[in-house]
């Protein structure tokens, strides 16, 4: 399905007047999605902040896409394996999962804005190409917040913010407090309202007891979140992408982030339901690189 909400300034054939700065890629380049990703993973760039592609080629547009609450960059390792040539996808890592596991993680937004912001400024090479952010759910908000950072330190804008299942930031509800719910009625709960934790975690207590820390520390940036005046929209378009069958974040909501964007603004709905990123990367994929102008062969 496709709601047909958009904010632009004309007609854009699919594809934002800010993003028409590359050129894509012929139809026939890219490759097939695997299912899963492996791990470990190449060393983190910027500090063990980012998760770098898979190959070793120059990308033309380079995307940073942070994950949904309590998850790492391995999340999009299948991305990038299928991502088409000459685009870059960069998987972003906050401390306290996956390769940071041993770091403490961080509860508070803007102190993992600021960290990763002073990050990237010291890796000019990143930017310079052109940059797309992408993220889902917290992440979206997380990746919002960065495209307003990134252009106060010094670095180029982003041409485009891609965001999956998140309500725009005015309309950011109160997720908890989640601080005084044990461990079994924090899952209870997650899986009751967004159904997006797998049996085999609930069931391996061990692993829970890896993936919760970080969980309940984006949780606890979430409640405290404070979004900014509603004047400081970004200057590149926002382009809000939603499951059909998500509960949490319907069409309507999902549809006020084109305030928060420059024309050229849009809303999509999708197949799928909060979780669509991780149970269908391969849709998603091919959504957030059609936003972008390319294709997934």
């Amino acid at each position: 399905m496709a709601w047909p909400i958009s904010r632009r300034s004309g007609p854009t054939c699919g594809r934002s007047p800010c993003v028409a700065r590359w050129t894509p890629p012929s139809p026939d380049e890219g490759s097939q999605l695997t299912a899963t990703a492996s791990y470990p993973a190449p060393p983190g760039a910027a500090g063990g902040w980012l998760l770098p592609p898979r190959r070793g080629e120059v990308p033309r547009l380079r995307l940073f896409c942070w994950p949904y609450a309590g998850l790492g960059a391995s999340l999009f390792v299948p991305w990038s394996r299928a991502a088409p040539e000459g685009v870059g996808i960069y998987g972003i890592q906050a401390p306290g999962r996956e390769s940071r596991i041993a770091e403490p993680p961080l509860s508070a937004l803007p102190h993992m804005i600021e960290r990763l912001t002073a990050a990237l400024v010291a890796e000019p090479d990143l930017f310079e190409a052109p940059y797309a952010l992408l993220g889902c759910s917290f992440g979206a908000i997380a990746a919002f917040e960065l495209a307003r950072a990134l252009p106060r330190a010094g670095l180029p804008a982003p041409t485009a913010l891609i965001v999956f299942a998140c309500r725009p930031p005015h309309r950011v509800q109160p997720v908890g407090p989640f601080s005084a719910l044990s461990d079994d009625e924090l899952v209870g709960r997650l899986q009751r309202d967004y159904g997006g934790v797998p049996d085999e975690l609930r069931e391996q207590r061990e692993l829970l007891r890896l993936f919760l820390p970080p969980l309940r520390a984006d949780l606890a940036a979430m409640e405290r979140y404070a979004p900014p005046p509603a004047n400081a929209a970004l200057a590149c378009p926002v382009f809000a992408r939603g499951g059909a069958d998500d509960a949490q974040v319907r069409g309507e909501v999902l549809a006020e982030w084109v305030r928060w964007g420059a024309p050229g603004s849009d809303v999509r709905g999708l197949a799928g339901g909060h979780f669509l990123v991780r149970d269908d990367p391969r849709a998603a994929l091919a959504e957030t690189l059609r936003t972008l102008g390319y294709r997934l062969s």
